[in-house]
């Protein structure tokens, strides 16, 4: 991998012009006569550019080389890492050790810097290689202590000097003229030769400090400045002295060392680059005192969002912006950080804005270091947009979810009375509307028939006017038709607006009925709150309904045609014997075609799915090209999402097979402690997620048992699924054990208990303790309701325990078969 920061000082500045120009440019001259090999690679780490001394050390020409990448020049055992060394190059550069191979096979240890740059307005990569095999190879001869000792000082790079001040000579160590690229006899330890090499921005201050010393000594004396390499480059030194004085008291010498901290000052820069990319971050990043939580510092981005300016955020503290926090509160948040026990603690909040209005954020908050201080270092990300993403999918997952419910209640309706009388019912429930009016074409009648409702009397069907179909059919329909909402007190005066007022209903939301283009109906809910609204998503749902019961109630007309014909055919059975077989014919495949709705609607949702599924999980293994963070979580909540409503469909289709007497049931020899374990390990990792213990007890004796391992696998499923679903802490606890022939396995929770009232709803197919649009818990209401049908058919019972706030106990009981057959 070539990744790292390029050289320093001048070299630094003039390596990053070099890596932002193409092959010819005009800086060519200078980027081949770098002693260094130096590379400019593309986001993919192909070699786009490289200079001579890259063609002599690697033994590769230059067209050679430029089809190459970091992965053909990096050691076979460090290729898995070469794509780690390019995303962190194009973040924030790098500087590393690596090994490299040559043409000939022999491998070189090597050090690496490169920075992101822009080239063509394209992101690259410009890289510094150093040849440091030499450098390792020495520092591996050194075995003893006085070896280390002499490398621990070669490698500081100190050089040493003295300066006679009587005579102004000067003594020059051979390290002193090597740190600038020279050795001992070309240079002359002369003081003109150190200022004639310090850099003419610096030689006034150094030497007005260097008289400021011998005039009026002080301990510690330590001066930078800048010093001309051999190369011509500079490099940042740092001259430490103490003075020697003579007999009389007076300074005699001056001895001191150079130490080259040219990487210092560029970590130093490197700093400062970075703390002025956190000052211009868009997130909000803080730093605040750990004792009072006064910040201490405030980002742009965090002053832009929140609306303050620096001066006044100067006198706050983290709690001002974070409503319903107290300190003690706050305290208990972050007391994971101040024991060690966390390095980072992550939670969602909301925050205040200066005007008053609050938004949800991220925090990430972390304990650092500051001036020797320790102090809280906060990022935070406004999640606005991603918790209206997650509301978005958790509407469109309640939405599906009522209507499989709607679907499957119309699915066991086989007369167009049970239709009618169904839709009703389920629009008022899923809606939570206290009345509804359904109308249909009648046509010997030439009008609408209001002949259907909920929560409404008998006579007051009976006063609705009817409305003619001529007056509707004759206006021009639109191709889609949207559900009305109209106000009974801002319609034309009539009788039907008098009998809507004396009923005191006040608001009427209509869904119209069309099939085939032609409207055949409509749907009218009744609202009596005067201040009741229907959101855009409630609408929605409304004419999924509409949709549905549009080919709901020609299924039924259908059915009630062939049963008409059916009738009639059964008292003419010996004469017409033909018709009869037609009559049949059309009776079954009106059947048929209800009886595919559930599987159609099934299919066309699944296959959908399925593709999201699949094209979600590319894009998570960046098949498709890198992704950010933000963009893998909100990728990883669809593809949830999509499992979610494809295991609900797979719900319905099971209760749709159970009911029709077509699941079949395998029994054979398994090990029910083997099932036990791979259910727990399934549910294991939703349950670590919301912190819970997961724990099973399996009583003497089991062995070997005679059932439907895959049918007893999904019971052990949908509990266990339930009673992590439904608790928020403590934990979960299988116990199998035999009892008197019977093989009982229990799943018990420590979550809210379940109310007596609503026991029988339990195991009813479609029944929820929560309804509505605005239910914590989703699902279809179908995994009990499964599970019960699935024990009674492989021989046994389940029932429930529980108490409002005790937790729940599921227990199931089948027989206990040993694998030879015998009780």
């Amino acid at each position: 991998m070539l990744a790292a920061q390029t050289g320093v000082g001048e070299d630094e500045r003039g390596s990053k012009d070099v890596a932002r120009s193409d092959a010819g440019c005009r800086y060519r001259q200078l980027f081949d006569t770098s002693p260094d090999a130096l590379f400019v690679l593309d986001v993919h780490g192909r070699i786009l550019e490289c200079n001579r001394v890259a063609e002599q050390r690697y033994g590769y020409t230059r067209q050679e080389l430029l089809t190459m990448s970091a992965l053909d020049l990096s050691a076979p055992d460090l290729r898995d890492g070469i794509a780690d060394r390019i995303q962190a190059t194009l973040r924030a550069g790098d500087n590393f050790e690596w090994r490299h191979c040559l043409k000939n096979g022999q491998e070189i240890d090597v050090e690496v810097r490169a920075v992101p740059i822009q080239l063509e307005q394209q992101p690259c990569i410009f890289a510094n290689v150093r040849d440091i095999t030499h450098q390792k190879e020495k520092e591996s001869q050194f075995s003893n202590t006085q070896e280390r000792t002499l490398l621990a000082i070669q490698s500081a790079n100190v050089g040493l000097w003295d300066w006679d001040l009587s005579t102004n000579q000067i003594y020059f160590s051979p390290a002193w003229k090597s740190q600038i690229g020279y050795q001992t006899d070309e240079i002359d330890d002369d003081f003109a030769e150190w200022e004639s090499r310090v850099h003419p921005d610096d030689v006034e201050g150094a030497l007005s400090i260097t008289r400021a010393y011998l005039a009026a000594p002080w301990p510690n004396f330590a001066n930078e400045f800048r010093l001309r390499h051999k190369d011509g480059s500079y490099r940042w030194i740092l001259a430490q002295a103490s003075l020697q004085y003579d007999t009389s008291g007076k300074p005699a010498r001056m001895l001191g060392s150079h130490i080259d901290i040219t990487e210092r000052k560029s970590e130093e820069a490197e700093r400062n680059r970075l703390w002025h990319i956190l000052e211009a971050s868009l997130n909000e990043i803080y730093i605040f005192a750990t004792d009072t939580l006064r910040f201490i510092f405030v980002n742009a981005g965090a002053q832009n969002n929140l609306g303050y300016d620096v001066e006044t955020l100067g006198t706050m503290t983290m709690l001002d912006i974070k409503p319903g926090f107290t300190y003690e509160l706050f305290q208990e948040v972050v007391a994971p950080l101040l024991t060690g026990e966390q390095e980072e603690h992550v939670f969602q909040a909301v925050h205040r804005r200066a005007n008053g209005t609050l938004y949800p954020v991220e925090a990430h908050l972390q304990l650092v270091e500051r001036a020797g201080e320790r102090v809280f270092l906060a990022i935070v990300l406004d999640i606005t947009a991603r918790k209206q993403a997650e509301k978005q999918l958790q509407i469109e997952a309640n939405r599906t979810s009522s209507l499989l419910q709607v679907a499957s209640r119309l699915n066991k309706e086989r007369g167009l009375e049970g239709v009618m009388t169904a839709l009703c019912e389920e629009t008022a429930r899923i809606l939570q509307t206290p009345s509804v009016l359904l109308s249909l074409e009648d046509n010997e009648q030439g009008h609408f028939d209001f002949r259907w409702s909920y929560g409404l009397p008998h006579e007051f069907r009976q006063r609705l006017e009817p409305t003619p179909v001529e007056s509707v059919m004759a206006s021009e329909l639109p191709p889609l038709l949207a559900p009305l909402v109209i106000s009974v007190d801002q319609g034309p005066p009539s009788a039907n607006r008098s009998l809507f007022e004396e009923y005191n209903i006040h608001t009427v939301v209509i869904a119209f009925l069309v099939r085939e283009g032609r409207l055949i109906g409509a749907i009218l809910v009744n609202v009596t709150e005067e201040d009741r609204t229907f959101s855009q998503e409630e609408l929605n749902l409304l004419q999924g309904i509409a949709d549905q019961a549009a080919q709901a109630i020609q299924n039924a007309q259908l059915l009630v045609q062939s049963q008409r014909h059916a009738a009639e055919l059964e008292e003419r059975v010996e004469r017409r014997t033909a018709e009869l077989a037609v009559a049949k014919e059309q009776a079954e495949a009106a059947d048929r075609l209800k009886s595919a709705f559930l599987a159609t609607m099934s299919h066309e949702l699944r296959t959908p799915l399925n593709s999201i599924i699949g094209f979600s999980g590319i894009l998570l293994q960046h098949l498709a090209g890198p992704l950010n963070t933000e963009q893998t979580k909100q990728l990883g909540m669809v593809r949830r999402s999509a499992r979610h409503l494809l295991n609900l469909i797979n719900d319905v289709l099971d209760i749709s097979k159970i009911e029709a007497g077509e699941l079949e049931i395998v029994h054979a020899p398994f090990a029910m402690d083997g099932v036990i374990a791979n259910v727990m390990a399934t549910i294991g990792p939703v349950a670590e997620a919301k912190g819970l213990d997961v724990t099973a007890a399996i009583g003497p004796g089991i062995g070997q048992i005679v059932s439907d391992e895959r049918r007893v696998t999904q019971v052990l499923i949908n509990l266990l699924g339930n009673a992590v679903k439904f608790t928020e802490s403590g934990e979960i606890h299988v116990n199998c054990r035999k009892e008197d022939n019977h093989l009982v396995t229990s799943v018990s929770d420590t979550g809210p208990g379940i109310a007596r009232a609503n026991m029988d709803r339990l195991f009813r197919p479609f029944q929820q303790i929560e309804n509505g649009l605005d239910r914590r818990h989703d699902g279809t209401g179908l995994g009990l309701s499964i599970c019960k049908r699935l024990v009674e058919l492989l021989g046994g019972t389940i029932d429930v325990q529980s108490e409002v706030g005790d937790g729940s106990v599921f227990t199931f009981y089948l027989p206990f078969l040993s694998d030879d057959g015998m009780g």
